[in-house]
């Protein structure tokens, strides 16, 4: 496989393991929002979106190695650069987190509170956010990704916002 393949590959499954996180991301705002069936679907299937990104940045992951030994280390350091090296390496970890979270959640959300699993969501949104959004500034093709992310982010602080209010409503009494 060569370069030119590798970096086509990389691109597709950036978009794909993208499409599995947003159904994770705004699953919960969704349903907050618009509480029916298909956003109770959603919703509830939050910890499979979040597998099937591990799975499918795993093959990125994959891919960027394969890359690097095609490259050799000093041309593929010199392509990526060392703050995408340490910046990404640092989204994988995250990454793999919230997959142990999604897998094992009676073990690991023991550990990991509420706030830190939403830390991670939100890193992973920026990293989508600065690539779909440089994207766009370059091409027209980007743009819906752009969007998407954009619109990803205000669902995602909308439902939180409406989570906020609905639980510091007083309780009916009767």
């Amino acid at each position: 496989m060569d370069a030119q393949t590798i970096h086509l590959l990389l691109r597709v499954t950036a978009r794909i393991s993208f499409l599995f996180f947003l159904g994770a991301f705004i699953g919960p705002a969704l349903f907050t929002i618009w509480p029916a069936r298909g956003t109770r679907w959603l919703n509830e299937k939050c910890r499979t979106w979040i597998l099937a990104f591990a799975a499918s940045h795993t093959v990125h992951l994959a891919l960027i190695v394969t890359l690097a030994m095609k490259l050799g280390g000093t041309a593929f350091l010199h392509q990526a650069g060392w703050v995408t090296l340490i910046g990404g390496g640092t989204v994988y970890l995250f990454i793999y987190v919230l997959a142990s979270a999604a897998a094992f959640p009676a073990r690991v959300g023991r550990v990991l509170s509420p706030r830190f699993l939403a830390l991670a969501h939100y890193l992973i949104w920026t990293i989508f956010a600065f690539g779909f959004v440089g994207g766009a500034m370059r091409s027209a093709f980007y743009l819906p990704f752009a969007a998407a992310v954009i619109a990803a982010l205000g669902l995602r602080l909308f439902g939180a916002n409406q989570a906020r209010r609905a639980s510091a409503l007083p309780m009916a009494s009767h």
